[in-house]
């Protein structure tokens, strides 16, 4: 499994466990956001027997996502509890691939 699948098996999962508790307003680069192509990620099997890999990121000030992730448990309210507000979005309902659907949404942090 790549880290998209990883992220659209439980984005609220993931988004809770990859990123920071807190949003830092001077948004610092994530220190270690990606895999490198072609080359697995090595990955530790935690006490309860969960894969876990070394990606952590940092919040952004712009999220940009397909609109069906809204549609995932959780993480709607997780971004409105972070500070995060829809500021665009195009297409109505795109037709992609899987999860990859519901037009584009582009969200902009602007603090509590």
């Amino acid at each position: 499994m790549d880290q998209t699948n990883i992220f659209y098996d439980s984005p609220l999962h993931y988004l809770k466990f990859y990123f920071p508790q807190d949003v830092d307003p001077s948004f610092p680069a994530s220190p270690f956001p990606t895999s490198i192509p072609g080359i697995p990620t090595p990955f530790t099997i935690s006490p309860s027997g969960e894969r876990t890999y070394p990606w952590k990121h940092e919040w952004p000030r712009y999220l940009v996502f397909f609109g069906n992730l809204l549609q995932e448990n959780g993480v709607r309210q997780l971004l409105d509890e972070k500070g995060y507000r829809e500021v665009w979005k195009a297409g109505r309902e795109w037709e992609g691939e899987g999860k990859r659907k519901g037009g584009v949404m582009v969200w902009k942090w602007s603090g509590h």
